[in-house]
């Protein structure tokens, strides 16, 4: 019995004085290793702190190299590969800790102390940073995904990613490569780019400055399987029950609406919303029922489905109610035309057509809503310029544009224009071929000036004569059928897209138009609208110790003379309430950090700053801020202890191509609007092992937090600037190490003047 209890007494003590991993400065970085053969930097540490953010710094130059997050076991790791010319030192930073380490196998250079000057500021050693030179070129690497990834034809992959030195006056640019998948993009962070075919794709990455380009640009691998290889990435089926097919009623009438879906992953129950675009309120049940429209129009009701991991239908459901106003005869319909194309087409399979409308209202009912049915052969539109809309399957479509006015009056003859497609494997060469010579490009005018154009066309199977259709985007200016037309002079300002069709003496036209694009300005016209505003006090940026107060003074202008002028101070910190006063005073900033202040200004008639002023804030801990002139100190003695032979880092304790991705699809990016506006939040996620994930919405604004991957339609009621955060976590506990992020900025509602 007194075993027994020894025993039980010793294993509480055990478990009570279970050490966790040291989380002191010194131990925050463990090793650093240079592998010159990868050009690969390893790092690992640890510390406490689950999910903290860890920031990695040139110890050097203080330039940010990369940041990670401390995992559930209190270690963090990281591997930059790609890099050229790798730090000597790095300092790592997580809550208000850090620490600095040589890095070991790092090249020769690192071991002279004769380019680096330095001073004594409080006992520390603060390297000088030295100038970017024509040796010293940009160096980019691929944050997320943050190895090479595999997925399933139709998902989609988060990218972002980093580049250095970012010098304001010597700016990055980055360009990324997507092997033919995607469009090539010129922003820092692309975002979620969908894969539709199976293969595998080199995803690269060129970060370029005025120096040149990174020699060694980042590369990431992906490999896209075929749908029927992974039945549990397929995304789920959406059916409309009811109504079947278009609808047209009188307003306070109502229709019932019930929907189906099917989940071929079988991952659980599906999730169902539907979006009447206003006409009355969403709904996430999968039949609402009956739905009164109290407002005249044109509805596109959308039903979209998802499953428990956060995918959703890929091809779009929807039924069009069309809302008639109940006084009839009141109101004169408008009247809509197809401009272009201007007449009937037959293309080949796989061709595009430009589709451009316009329209009327005699009794000035505006804003006019469009309508465009292309008969199956294309997802509808609701744009009045839907651009170029692709034909894949062969057959006959009639095109149709339909118009109503604000009180719902529609045109009763809509416009129609009929596409017919032809098999392109059968017979595509005899099509005619045409061209625009003059002018070779896109042109800029002023209001009064003219442009030559000229033509030139052939047919392959020599069905000649052609005919020419000059259409010039003005409704002042007559079409043309001449292969070269008088001088065209443009006397409206705006931007004009100009086309020319070719057809040869079968009736068979071009596959597509060739088009200009006019941009006609008027130098007479007053000075554009839209507010500027300017931060007076502080004069720039500032650092000042915790406690202590900054004084904020600004002021704005319009130079179209739209006053008064509303102010939005946002401080960055939110444990500081916003402001609306031109001149806030002094604001006291408590806790050490650095916080970027925002001025927005905003006109009497809503437009915003679009380039709004910001100061930052450096606030550190009281005693800590460096005296303004430092006395000079010599340079530190030479290390005379030879280096060590570098040993490899341990293995990660959890590869990071295990995480999950999330990514925000909607809003795809910062959105702005105005307080008691409405956004639709819209997640999904993705898991390298089919894991099923969890979602946790993050959001700022008094809105609350959601763990649905689709929180739906979401009211901001408080000015300011909020932060919407997306963290998906897998079954294995195993969240996002890079939270998918967006920023609402949430302006007063100014009254009209």
């Amino acid at each position: 019995m007194h075993t027994l209890l020894f025993i039980l007494i010793f294993s509480i003590i055990s478990a009570c004085t279970e050490q966790v991993p040291n989380s002191s400065s010194t131990n925050l970085i463990e090793t650093v290793h240079w592998n010159e053969n990868t050009s690969t930097l390893h790092m690992k540490g640890h510390g406490l702190g689950d999910g903290s953010k860890v920031s990695i710094y040139n110890e050097k130059t203080n330039e940010k190299i990369a940041s990670t997050l401390i995992t559930n076991d209190h270690y963090w790791t990281l591997q930059l590969k790609n890099i050229e010319s790798p730090p000597c030192s790095i300092k790592a930073e997580v809550n208000q800790q850090s620490a600095t380490k040589k890095v070991t196998a790092a090249p020769a250079t690192c071991n002279s102390n004769s380019t680096i000057r330095s001073r004594r500021i409080d006992n520390a050693s603060l390297a000088v940073r030295p100038l970017v030179t024509a040796q010293n070129l940009p160096n980019g690497w691929i944050t997320s995904p943050v190895s090479n990834i595999s997925i399933t034809a139709g998902d989609s992959v988060f990218f972002n990613s980093e580049g250095s030195p970012d010098i304001p006056s010597n700016p990055l640019q980055y360009q990324w490569d997507f092997n033919g998948a995607a469009k090539t993009s010129n922003i820092q962070n692309p975002g979620a780019v969908r894969f539709t075919k199976p293969g595998s794709y080199q995803v690269k990455l060129t970060v370029s400055n005025q120096q040149g380009s990174d020699i060694s640009p980042a590369i990431r691998y992906v490999t896209v399987k075929p749908v029927s290889t992974s039945i549990l990435a397929a995304p789920p089926l959406a059916n409309i029950d009811s109504p079947i097919g278009p609808q047209t009623i009188f307003v306070g009438d109502s229709i019932f609406f019930a929907g189906s879906g099917f989940d071929p992953a079988a991952t659980g129950p599906l999730n169902y919303l539907w979006n009447f675009e206003g006409a009355a309120p969403n709904s996430t049940v999968q039949n609402p029922g009956l739905i009164t429209f109290n407002q005249a129009g044109i509805f596109n009701v959308t039903l979209t489905v998802f499953d428990l991991q956060g995918n959703r239908n890929v091809d779009p459901v929807s039924v069009v109610i069309t809302v008639l106003d109940a006084t009839g005869n009141t109101n004169i319909p408008p009247s809509g035309e197809i401009i272009s194309p201007a007449a009937d087409l037959i293309i080949s399979s796989g061709s595009g057509i430009f589709m451009q409308g316009s329209a009327i209202d005699e009794d000035g009912n505006l804003p006019l809503t469009y309508f465009w049915d292309f008969a199956g052969a294309a997802a509808n539109s609701f744009a009045e310029i839907p651009g170029i809309v692709m034909f894949a399957n062969p057959g006959v479509y009639p095109v149709t544009l339909m118009v109503a006015d604000a009180l719902g009056a529609i045109d009763p003859n809509p416009s129609v224009r009929v596409i017919t497609v032809l098999d392109a494997t059968v017979n595509n060469s005899d099509f005619p071929v045409g061209m625009i010579v003059t002018p070779d490009a896109d042109v800029t005018i002023n209001v009064g000036d003219s442009i030559t154009f000229t033509a030139d066309g052939s047919s392959p199977s020599g069905n000649d004569p052609l005919s020419y259709l000059w259409t010039f985007g003005d409704p002042d200016i007559p079409d043309a059928m001449e292969q070269n037309p008088p001088p065209v002079t443009f006397n409206t300002p705006g931007v004009f897209t100009v086309s020319m069709l070719v057809t040869d003496s079968l009736d068979q036209a071009a596959a597509m138009p060739a088009e200009r694009v006019v941009t006609v300005l008027d130098p007479a016209a007053p000075p554009a609208g839209g507010p500027t505003g300017e931060i007076l006090s502080p004069p720039g940026d500032v650092t000042v110790e915790a406690g202590m107060a900054v004084d904020f003074q600004g002021e704005g202008d319009d130079a179209a003379g739209n006053n008064p002028i509303t102010y939005l101070w946002n401080f960055g910190d939110p444990a500081i309430p916003d402001s609306m006063e031109q001149n806030p005073g002094p604001v006291i900033f408590d806790l050490p950090g650095i916080y970027t202040v925002t001025l927005i200004t905003i006109n009497s008639i809503g437009e915003v700053d679009p380039t709004p002023p910001q100061v930052v804030i450096t606030v550190v801990e009281p005693g800590a801020t460096p005296p303004a002139d430092p006395p000079p100190a010599d340079p530190p003695p030479a290390d005379p202890t030879p280096p060590v032979d570098p040993v490899p880092p341990d293995p990660a304790p959890a590869p990071l191509a295990d995480a999950p991705e999330g990514m925000i699809l909607s809003p795809p990016e910062d959105v702005t609007i105005l307080v008691g506006d409405t956004i639709e939040l819209a997640g999904a996620g993705v898991d390298p092992n089919g894991s099923p994930l969890e979602f946790f919405w993050d959001i700022d604004g008094g809105v609350g937090n959601s763990s649905s991957p689709s929180p739906g339609n979401t009211t901001f009621n408080m000015v300011g600037i909020w932060d919407i955060e997306l963290t998906v976590t897998n079954s294995e506990g195993i969240a996002d190490p890079t939270p998918a992020r967006v920023t609402v900025t949430v302006l007063p509602d100014v009254p009209a003047p």
